[in-house]
């Protein structure tokens, strides 16, 4: 969870989205109102906490890219001749 640098909002991801939850609090009351979804996005579990928001609302989240699968083989045949060339 993270806090709008003015703070008047909350903001957390769940599974798949970001949210934010507008809060009102003075010295005798706590308020937070109904959670809404602002972008959807996918973070593996173990990285949930890393994040951050910046003065202007705008989000950094470091992610880590998922190796690609490739279904392609290059076999090389008779390789030390092409050394030769």
């Amino acid at each position: 969870m993270r806090w709008s640098h003015d703070g008047k909002e909350i903001f957390y991801l769940t599974d798949d989205k970001m949210m934010a939850a507008a809060v009102k609090a003075d010295a005798t009351h706590f308020e937070i109102a109904s959670a809404r979804p602002l972008f959807d996005i996918r973070i593996p579990a173990d990285r949930l906490g890393v994040y951050d928001v910046s003065r202007d609302g705008r989000f950094l989240i470091t992610m880590t890219e998922q190796p690609s699968v490739s279904d392609t083989l290059t076999l090389v045949i008779n390789w030390p001749a092409l050394l030769r060339k």
